[in-house]
């Protein structure tokens, strides 16, 4: 009997509107009322994710920061939590300043930004509900203000040729330190090397009692890959790479066509 349903939000829960539809609303509940546990696992931080919590009447922990974060279902409690190396954070920001990147900073329910102007960040706040500090230049406001050992994950926006680009010339300098996956094409998101969605389902299992082999997991990114081949059933989205459906031991319909209440009808014969 599988006791977990987990799912990453951008791509997999929400549709190309970035809403949850009604079907997938309804064979969730359903799911609840099963007392499964539906906990959503994403590269969001817990502020911007808590509200799908309230939307799903969900009360389960949340996984944020692409698993460097474990909150409970409030995102104010901190269950779990890892940060990035502060010599790595510095190459990362710096270098992503020489290559006139936009780049968000997330500190735990904080984040931060060089400009809001930014066509870049203008992209970014469609996939983000959280209030963002804008502080001029990153590397100068992280320095003064003694930050670099705090940051849990650094987001990057530009179009996918750039960062490729600019993941190559990172690779260069920090070697297999960090994590550098994207989210979404034009979405580059870096964060220390241990982490992962995978490892926090490690650590959410102990949390709630559940076993691997009891999980299901539904995601679209490489950022979802490692959870998919950790879990009983790991599932890959319709919209998903080939990298993705790979992994996957099961592949579903696309986030527009309610490819996460295919996967419960399915596995739990609702």
């Amino acid at each position: 009997m599988y006791k977990l349903l987990g799912l990453d939000i951008d791509g997999t829960l929400l549709n190309n509107s970035n809403k949850i539809s009604e079907k997938n609303k309804k064979f969730i509940s359903l799911l609840n009322e099963r007392d499964v546990k539906v906990v959503l696992i994403s590269g969001r931080e817990p502020s911007s994710i808590r509200h799908f919590n309230w939307e799903l009447n969900l009360k389960n922990p949340i996984v944020g920061l692409n698993g460097g974060i474990i909150t409970d279902h409030s995102g104010d409690k901190i269950f779990y939590e890892k940060c990035m190396d502060e010599i790595d954070a510095k190459k990362t920001i710096e270098l992503g300043e020489k290559f006139n990147m936009c780049s968000m900073v997330f500190i735990r329910n904080s984040l931060y930004v060089a400009n809001k102007k930014d066509k870049r960040f203008e992209l970014f706040v469609k996939h983000s509900n959280s209030p963002t500090e804008e502080i001029g230049t990153l590397s100068e406001y992280l320095e003064k203000n003694k930050l670099w050992s705090s940051i849990n994950k650094i987001l990057l926006a530009d179009n996918n040729e750039n960062l490729l680009e600019y993941r190559r010339n990172l690779e260069k300098e920090t070697g297999n330190k960090l994590a550098m996956e994207f989210s979404l094409p034009f979405f580059l998101e870096i964060y220390d090397s241990n982490v992962s969605k995978g490892n926090a389902l490690i650590k959410l299992g102990n949390i709630l009692n559940i076993h691997k082999e009891e999980m299901i997991i539904v995601g679209d990114g490489e950022n979802d890959i490692t959870m998919i081949d950790y879990a009983g059933i790991g599932v890959a989205m319709g919209n998903a790479p080939e990298s993705v459906k790979n992994m996957a031991d099961y592949i579903t319909l696309s986030n527009d066509e309610d490819g996460v209440s295919h996967v419960i009808q399915k596995f739990w014969n609702v």
